[in-house]
Formats: C-alpha cells, structure tokens, sequence
C-alpha cells in the first residue's frame, strides 16, 4: 500500500438542486478539517496496523500542513478517522464531501513518488482513499 497526504476536507450541506436535498444549516462539520492547528487533533487512523500513523506535512494545499497517513495501509479502507457528531445530521439531508489527496507508493529506500489510485475497484490493493459515514 502506499501512504497520502490528506488536506482541506469539507463536509457541507449539499446544494439545493441535490437529490434528496432538505433544509439543512450546518457549516463545514468536520473539526480540523485542514490542518492549519498545525497537529493531527481529532484524527486517528482506521484499521490494526500497529505501524501506521498521522504526522503532520508541509505545504498543505492552501495553506502550512496537511496530513499525511504514513506506515502501513494493508486494505483500502485503512485510512484517517474523524468521529462526527451525529446530532449535527439531519434524517433524510444530503451532504457533499470533498477533499484533496496526494498518493504515494514508497520504495525499498524510502523514497516516495506519487501515484495513480485505482478509483473504479475499492478493493484493489492501490485503490483510492474511500469516504464512510
């Protein structure tokens, strides 16, 4: 597997001509969405690779960090968590998420270099970071 930098992740109330779109007044619900904190607080990573883990990169995106899920990533849906508060999801709402991700595949040295992720089968071993609510 390889590792990504993960950056300006945003949750919103989809837009009004949405399937399935209701009245719905939430902002961005994800907390530390894109970094700039400057450390990996409400972010942990989803699966039982005792090797893995979230450090913080630079540059972001738009800004001074990201996050980068480093180490081991042996399944696809192995990847950065963030409990949201379901009492901030309406029944029946449509949410848009959205996000920046860079994929790496890491040599036998060390070395990184970015890559192409397989978005058409999550189950392939370079498939590309999935979203789960």
């Amino acid at each position: 597997m390889a590792d990504l930098t993960i950056d300006n992740v945003v949750l919103s109330p989809a837009p009004s001509g949405a399937a399935g779109k209701t009245d719905c007044t939430a902002s961005n619900l994800i907390f530390n969405s894109d970094a700039e904190i400057g450390d990996a607080r409400s972010w942990f990573i989803r699966g039982h690779s005792p090797l893995s883990k979230i450090e913080m990169a630079y540059p972001g995106y738009t800004g001074d960090f990201c996050f980068k899920h480093s180490g081991q990533r042996n399944r696809p849906f192995m990847g950065m968590l963030q409990h949201l508060d379901t009492d901030c999801f309406t029944a029946g709402s449509s949410y848009m998420i959205s996000a920046w991700f860079y994929y790496f595949v890491t040599d036998g040295e060390g070395n990184e270099t970015p890559a192409m992720c397989q978005k058409e089968n999550v189950f392939l071993s370079d498939a590309c970071p999935t979203f789960e609510i």
